[in-house]
């Protein structure tokens, strides 16, 4: 899997991962790899937890919808989503946001997808 860390362009309040600290932070759930776990991880290694870091983190249950949406009204200042989220289901709302980092996940130096996924489970 991916991730990328976004804000919304209309604010101005998150442009470099540094700015994260103290800001409200969106993420669709703490169980996905590329909504939590890949940019948590990032942010460790550049000095930020996310959890004590952050003025207030949101969980939106799966609700990525809800969630691109009150990035983009101000609610929440920056947001974690799976790669391709937003490609596949608000692309309009791409213009709208700054990608602060993508996070591409790697198995034995291929990128995801990986050639070797199977027909079973495709993108997995």
């Amino acid at each position: 899997y991916g991730s990328a860390i976004v804000s919304a362009k209309a604010f101005g309040r998150v442009l470099t991962l540094h700015d994260i600290v103290g800001k409200t932070l969106g993420v669709g759930s703490f169980l996905y790899s590329g909504g939590y776990a890949l940019p948590t991880k990032l942010l460790s290694e550049f000095g930020i937890e996310v959890m004590a870091d952050a003025e207030q983190v949101v969980f939106y249950n799966n609700d990525s919808p809800r969630l691109i949406n009150d990035l983009l009204q101000g609610v929440t200042d920056v947001a974690f989503l799976s790669s391709g989220w937003l490609e596949a289901n608000q692309p309009s709302a791409l213009a709208q946001l700054n990608v602060l980092h993508r996070v591409n996940a790697t198995f034995e130096g291929e990128d995801y997808p990986y050639a070797t996924s199977t027909d079973v489970v495709p993108h997995y």
